[in-house]
């Protein structure tokens, strides 16, 4: 990876009396990057807009709005519809996703949503593009293999 990324934002942090933890965060993050994998280089830019608050119980994601832009290929915007919820009470070495929530995406010639689920720990979406609905591992979605492009 070569090239910038701007971060910034605000950082709360409160401790109350009883110990009990607050982190608030928002911030706006930028990239413009030359990403190299699988010997090929892409271009690429990068805005996203994020709120979270963090908890003893959960990270919770309450504003998200990301834009790439790849000049070859895709340019897309994802969205939140509904919070993003990531559960501390799910063993975090085997549930990696979000426990629940909404987002929206829309690319170059279509839309996609990804549901993280009702609060159930596990690592499962259901993925609709264009209307066919899918569910799957966000642990296999997130792998990357050069043989498969």
């Amino acid at each position: 990876i070569n090239g910038t990324e701007t971060v910034e934002g605000t950082y709360i942090l409160d401790i109350s009396e009883g110990f009990d933890l607050i982190v608030d965060i928002d911030y706006t993050l930028e990239r413009d990057l030359d990403l190299s994998r699988c010997e090929k280089t892409q271009d690429y830019s990068l805005t996203s807009a994020t709120m979270v608050s963090i908890d003893k119980e959960a990270e919770t994601v309450t504003g998200f709005e990301e834009t790439l832009i790849d000049p070859e290929n895709i340019t897309y915007t994802t969205s939140l519809v509904s919070a993003l919820v990531r559960d501390f009470g799910c063993d975090f070495r085997e549930t990696y996703a979000y426990t629940e929530g909404l987002t929206s995406t829309v690319y170059n010639s279509g839309e996609f949503t990804i549901d993280y689920g009702d609060g159930t720990c596990d690592n499962l979406v259901i993925i609709t593009e264009n209307g066919e609905s899918t569910e799957q591992d966000i642990t296999e979605i997130l792998e990357f293999n050069c043989d498969e492009g």
